[in-house]
């Protein structure tokens, strides 16, 4: 692996030698959060339109890539946006010019846009057909203190501003936070390191301006809330629960993150799935949401059970977390979740994507810092396999503090949870 910073933009280089594609990504430091109750939306639809932005394929890349037996896509997060294609090798130098001209210099054409908001537009009402849209917007309210995050969710606002939005709002944004030093780029698999980076070079030549993404304070909630959302339609009760901690990409703790959250998640192994389905009969799945930034981690639960088993199902949970936190259960339950995370890590790790991912997001949040702390994937698990019940108990007591939990839940009736 090695990181290289060209005339102020950012390269990532991750050989792969077991992989017969190449994996090609650009990555911008900003997203949703950035965003106002004006402009709320514009960095999806700038997504879109910018995807479709290379001059080579004249407005349609997904057909020009899909003739090349090549993948393309795109997405919008909370704090970046990234787009990517995946490809045979004897593609790599077409597919590093297409990444990065609609990365530093996309064509963005008012036919183009317009194409896209039809796509936007569809995309937001599948959101708003999901029964669990309601609580995922109102998380966001109860999490978080920064309003881009705050409405990240709030599909009804982006679909009033989505007519609105033009050429020039897209350019200004483009202009605003793609700039080079906001950039990384990344290219993963097997390829010829000295012949890529030439390449690259050519390409960025010459850079766009430099700036720095706004940074925030406080953008995590802090306390204990509860929020009741009313609905007459369903005959069941859904309900999340949500936390947040300061795991960052400065410190070592959010690569626990995902050991964590087997304590809790569908497996069979999961001491809470086991007590609510298995013993209780409450529900049937649970599922299990989590995001790092810069700013730090934040987790939601999320679960449906029938009306009348409401005050159980979160009364029995908060038990099974309090009980977590507290070291209350058997040590060989450690071993059996250290076995099924280092499985499901092998099953992952030769794949490119999983090796992009894992680096990328750390480099990525740390863009601008002088001193990257930066792990391996070695570093990563040997870190797992060292873990002690000291340790996850402290990492569980962090990760669900009750003091700031938010309960949200949706269905016919309200009730005294507390």
């Amino acid at each position: 692996m090695q990181f290289i910073k060209y005339n102020n933009y950012n390269i990532l280089l991750i050989p792969n030698k077991n992989s017969e594609v190449v994996l090609i990504e650009s990555y911008i430091n900003s997203g949703c959060v950035n965003e106002t109750n004006k402009n709320l939306g514009i960095s999806h639809l700038a997504e879109h339109v910018i995807c479709n932005g290379w001059k080579k394929c004249k407005t349609n890349c997904f057909n020009y890539w899909k003739k090349k037996g090549t993948i393309i896509n795109a997405m919008t997060s909370d704090t970046y946006v990234k787009y990517y294609i995946n490809g045979l090798k004897k593609h790599t130098v077409e597919m590093l010019d297409y990444i990065i001209s609609i990365t530093i210099n996309p064509e963005i054409k008012k036919s183009r846009i317009e194409k896209e908001k039809t796509s936007v537009k569809q995309e937001l009402n599948m959101y708003l057909n999901d029964p669990a849209y309601p609580i995922y917007n109102e998380t966001n309210k109860l999490l978080f203190n920064i309003e881009g995050l705050i409405l990240q969710d709030d599909m009804k606002i982006q679909k009033k501003n989505l007519p609105l939005l033009n050429a020039q709002d897209l350019k200004n944004w483009h202009e605003t936070y793609y700039t080079s030093n906001n950039i990384l780029f990344t290219v993963t698999g097997d390829f010829n390191k000295v012949f890529v980076l030439q390449k690259m070079k050519r390409l960025l030549k010459n850079s766009n301006s430099v700036s720095l993404p706004p940074l925030y304070n406080n953008v995590f909630r802090p306390g204990f809330e509860i929020k009741y959302i009313k609905t007459r339609s369903s005959p069941h009760t859904n309900v999340c629960f949500a936390f947040y901690n300061d795991f960052n990409y400065s410190n070592n703790n959010y690569i626990y993150i995902n050991f964590i959250k087997n304590f809790i998640n569908t497996s069979l192994t999961s001491i809470l799935f086991n007590l609510l389905r298995e013993k209780m009969k409450l529900i049937y799945s649970i599922n299990f949401f989590n995001s790092t930034n810069q700013y730090g981690s934040f987790f939601t639960i999320h679960t449906t059970c029938d009306h009348e088993n409401t005050k159980l199902l979160i009364h029995n949970t908060i038990r099974v977390l309090n009980d977590l936190v507290n070291g209350k259960y058997k040590p060989q339950y450690i071993k059996y979740i250290k076995d099924l995370f280092i499985t499901e890590h092998y099953n992952k790790c030769k794949q490119n994507s999983y090796y992009s991912q894992f680096y990328s997001i750390q480099y990525l949040n740390q863009l601008n810092s002088h001193n990257k702390h930066i792990i391996t994937i070695d570093e990563y698990v040997n870190l797992i396999k060292k873990l002690t019940k000291t340790k996850i108990n402290r990492l569980l007591k962090e990760t669900f503090n009750i003091e700031n939990m938010k309960i949200i839940y949706k269905g016919s009736r309200k009730f005294k949870l507390v």
